[in-house]
């Protein structure tokens, strides 16, 4: 995801509370750092924790982002249940179709997220 414009204060983006907060590499893996991405209307800004400003960035990439998590943590899920059936484990699978439900929920509930 890349900026498309920057406003100076996050009073100015209408944003409260974060949808998302990710882990970022940099300049090549020598960086890190957490960045909050957060959702107001249609439009999504990503923020520096400390920082006064936030960056616009695409809000296509922002649902590309969420669709790719909420289908990695369903083939995730879907591979611990596996690997609990082959172990023989008769009531741990109820317990992962209930977090992968959960999960479900909580990416849309990140993609719809309006402050």
């Amino acid at each position: 995801m890349r900026a498309t414009t920057f406003a100076p204060t996050i009073a100015e983006t209408g944003l409260d509370a974060p949808a998302l907060t990710v882990l970022v590499k940099f300049d090549d893996g020598k960086k890190r750092g957490a960045r909050e991405l957060r959702k107001s209307g249609a439009d999504v800004h990503a923020l520096v924790p400390g920082q006064p400003g936030a960056a616009k960035i695409e809000a296509e990439k922002f649902a590309e982002a969420n669709k790719t998590l909420d289908e990695l943590s369903k083939m995730i899920a879907a591979a611990i249940l596996a690997a609990l059936l082959v172990a023989g484990c008769t009531t741990a699978p109820q317990a992962v179709l209930a977090a992968t439900a959960h999960a479900s929920v909580a990416a849309s509930q990140r993609r719809n997220a309006q402050p």
